[in-house]
């Protein structure tokens, strides 16, 4: 449950207010905070934009919008926090924070979405994150590379190689003594 959603009420309405999506980009630049170098910025602002955009087409409330926008940046921020998978984890937490904001448990949830809603919100986010999340992994996330070196803490002693030598077969006796000799 977001107790607190991250996009408060009064920067939802001045998205709402825009009638143009080029002072939109510009208004969630500033108030997300999103000072990402490009590709990161471009794409972060995609999302978000069209997150705005899925809030209008279905005439959400502030209070609506606000909590969507805030579970896509949280599920983001999930996905982005490690270079590993964990796409099971993050559809597990958006499916959690779904539940807590469509079923009204005070305090540990509210019902601000109702069973329609929830069912083309998640539907949502499944086409337009979760189908694309290694691509938003990839892009940001740092690479990871491997450097592995091998360091041994006991090193074993070789013992020097005897020289072969050559025994007469008519002597069995002699076979038999260098034979313990050489490995003794």
């Amino acid at each position: 449950f977001l107790t607190q959603p991250e996009i408060e009420l009064w920067f939802v309405a001045r998205i709402q207010a825009f009638a143009y999506f080029v002072l939109c980009i510009r208004c969630l630049c500033r108030l997300l905070k999103v000072d990402l170098p490009e590709p990161k910025r471009g794409v972060l602002l995609e999302l978000y934009v069209q997150s705005v955009l899925f809030c209008r087409e279905h005439n959400f409330s502030r209070e609506q919008t606000s909590t969507f926008l805030s579970i896509i940046k949280s599920i983001h921020d999930l996905n982005v926090e490690t270079p590993f998978d964990n796409i099971e984890q993050c559809v597990s937490y958006c499916k959690e924070l779904l539940l807590c904001h469509s079923v009204r448990r005070p305090p540990f949830s509210i019902n601000l979405f109702g069973p329609e809603e929830i069912k083309c919100v998640f539907e949502y986010i499944y086409t337009s994150y979760f189908k694309h999340f290694k691509l938003y992994k990839y892009v940001f996330t740092p690479e990871v590379k491997l450097d592995l070196s091998l360091t041994y803490s006991e090193t074993v002693e070789e013992e020097p190689l005897q020289p072969h030598t050559t025994v007469n077969s008519s002597e069995p006796g002699k076979i038999l003594e260098q034979y313990v000799f050489i490995h003794m």
